[in-house]
């Protein structure tokens, strides 16, 4: 045989080395089992044993190892035997070249039959590798999986270069008799590394697709987590976390299905089935329930957005704004009601029987304050968690609505007193009886906190512990009883008292002007008291529209969201909710103040107390203003 043709075949092997491109799977098999796959021998092992004793071919350089396959190359030997082979006259092939090249033949088909065993076992540790990570999910099995497969895929490409390149190397013989020696369906061989080939492939997509699942179901367990735990510590960097979270699953969701488009395409490009088929790998690549989860992460991202911006909103007015307010609320409304009661206290001609609602009117604000802002803000500082048990919590939301109800109906009752000192055909004989003027006020008073007991008494039906908060009503109430106690509230606290001191403040103040014209006396004194009177008239008709602006939002605004859905967005809700709480409270910072504008001797004792005056000067005033005339006593406070 002419040695170049010997050292181009040599040198075609040396190029082809490694080949294996995937092609069309023209079988449309995978192999996804440790079964099924034997590749072709036509020898015995024993015949090849008694071959190799009867030559001196050294096979002490030929290495097999199931895990990591290796074999010394063929290129040597065949150098070698184009060395044996070569002739410098003739080009012949010797009787003792030509068995050499035989014991040559029958080594490397030894080689691959070897090969071939290795090839087997490392099909079944690599398929059974496989399965355990797409069992188990766990990465550094993957890893392996794809090492193993990957090692299985390089034995059978080696197996089936080496079988082309031994038949290549027998045909060259032009010897019939070594034709027998030849690897036997190569073409089959050759499909059967293209699907080998289709299958790593895919295992390589499912791995990648594998791992996003793991890191996507990690990153879900995370947000639930987080969740739960700012539900319990009110952290909004848990919410920033969650945000960051989702931001990145939504990231992993855009790879999984950019993967899983990419597996599909390949499967129908080349008419593949799909490779290690289980209801876990066929949701991985079901583009719709991914692109569905891609939605709907992306919708909570919005949602966890627009959450940390009303969360964050929620507490600078929780822990700064709303604080400050209801603290200047609460120190104005006690220091004034507090000056008022120590006034009343402490000077005996200032408790008379008309003043004696104002005073309960003091009480009932100072209560109000007390019991809705201080109480509640320790509660909402504390974490809002109720620790006092059922009992106590009626009888806290019974004083609420209690003292809220007293400030009311003691504002009507004023205006109605007012009203009827104005009236000489009212002299009211207790049922028949004669009572002193002491004893009206008092039962009138009794009245007031009764009436207001009875308006709270809903409130506390149905009170109890619900979520460690202290509510007046729980998840299992019934709509219809949320919207009967804030009727009740926007009827019996907010429009009767309102029309009631409207009517009769208006009326007031209507016939204080009247008898300002018919007034006899000096013009220099006429003039006085006129100015005292429409001050009066005045002040009644501002007590009017404090009231209104005050209350009507509150109540109002709690009875269109018990009956009605508003179309609100939850900081909104917060403000409104801030504003109009702080209105019905501020309230109560006004009452003293048109009680000191109103009455002149509240003014100088007021004076006296918050402004330290002398003891000379507020002697004096108190003169001058009892040689002064004014309204009726009954009018004054």
């Amino acid at each position: 045989m002419d040695a170049t043709v010997l050292l181009l075949l040599v040198c075609s092997w040396k190029v082809t080395e490694g080949s294996g491109n995937i092609g069309s799977d023209v079988t449309g098999e995978t192999l996804t089992t440790a079964t099924d796959f034997l590749i072709p021998t036509t020898f015995d092992l024993s015949t090849l044993h008694v071959s190799f004793k009867q030559t001196n071919t050294v096979t002490d350089s030929v290495t097999i190892q199931t895990s990591d396959v290796t074999t010394t190359s063929t290129e040597r030997d065949l150098a070698r035997y184009v060395h044996l082979q070569q002739d410098g006259k003739t080009g012949m092939a010797t009787a003792k070249d030509t068995n050499t090249s035989r014991d040559f033949i029958e080594k490397q088909r030894q080689d691959l039959y070897l090969l071939n065993e290795t090839i087997k076992n490392s099909q079944t540790d690599a398929v059974e590798t496989v399965w355990e990570f797409i069992e188990g999910n766990e990465e550094n099995v993957g890893h392996l999986a794809l090492n193993k497969y990957t090692q299985f895929v390089q034995a059978l490409e080696e197996y089936v270069n080496r079988s082309k390149e031994l038949n290549v190397f027998i045909d060259k013989q032009n010897s019939s008799a070594d034709d027998e020696l030849k690897i036997k369906e190569i073409n089959k061989l050759e499909g059967k590394l293209r699907g080998v080939l289709n299958t790593k492939c895919q295992v390589e997509y499912l791995f990648t697709l594998i791992n996003i699942n793991v890191k996507f179901r990690a990153l879900i367990d995370l947000v639930l987590r987080n969740l739960e735990e700012y539900r319990e510590r009110d952290d909004v960097s848990l919410l920033e976390d969650n945000i960051k979270a989702l931001k990145d699953i939504i990231q992993l969701l855009n790879e999984h299905i950019h993967v899983a488009k990419l597996l599909v395409n390949f499967r129908e490009t080349f008419n593949l089935r799909p490779a290690f088929p289980s209801d876990y790998t066929d949701k991985l690549v079901d583009l719709k329930i991914w692109e569905s989860a891609l939605q709907n992460q992306s919708r909570s991202l919005l949602e966890y957005n627009e959450l940390l911006k009303e969360e964050k909103f929620r507490l600078l007015l929780e822990k700064y704004i709303n604080p400050v307010t209801q603290s200047v609320i609460f120190i104005i409304g006690c220091l004034g009601n507090g000056v008022l009661l120590a006034v009343f206290a402490m000077h005996k001609d200032m408790r008379t029987p008309p003043n004696h609602m104002v005073i309960n009117l003091a009480v009932g604000d100072s209560l109000s304050l007390i019991s809705n802002i201080l109480i509640y803000d320790i509660l909402d500082v504390s974490g809002g968690t109720w620790h006092y048990g059922l009992e106590i919590c009626s009888v806290y939301l019974f004083v609420r609505h209690l003292c809220l109800g007293v400030t009311v109906y003691s504002i009507v009752v004023i205006s109605a007193q007012r009203f009827f000192a104005l009236r000489a055909f009212f002299k009211w004989r207790g049922f028949g009886c004669r009572l002193t003027e002491k004893y009206k006020s008092l039962l009138i008073i009794a009245f007031v906190w009764l009436l207001a007991s009875v308006v709270a008494v809903p409130r506390t039906v149905n009170a109890g512990v619900y979520n460690n908060r202290c509510v007046g009503y729980g998840l299992q109430d019934s709509e219809g009883y949320y919207r009967l106690v804030n009727s009740i509230d926007l009827v019996a606290l907010c429009f009767v008292p309102l029309v009631l001191s409207a009517v009769l403040s208006g009326a007031t103040a209507r016939q204080i002007i009247e008898s300002v014209k018919h007034m006899p006396g000096e013009s220099a004194g006429k003039e006085k008291v006129k100015q005292a009177r429409i001050l009066s008239s005045s002040i009644l008709i501002s007590l009017v529209v404090v009231f209104a602006v005050c209350y009507v939002p509150y109540f109002l605004y709690i009875f269109l969201r018990a009956w009605f859905t508003l179309d609100v967005d939850n900081s909104t809700h917060l403000l409104i909710d801030f504003f109009t709480f702080s209105l019905i409270f501020g309230n109560a910072c006004f009452n003293p103040i048109a009680v000191y504008l109103a009455s002149r001797k509240y003014r100088l004792y007021m004076n006296k107390y918050l402004l330290c005056k002398c003891r000379q000067q507020v002697v004096m005033e108190s003169r001058k203003f009892s040689n002064e005339n004014s309204v009726t006593t009954e009018t004054q406070i």
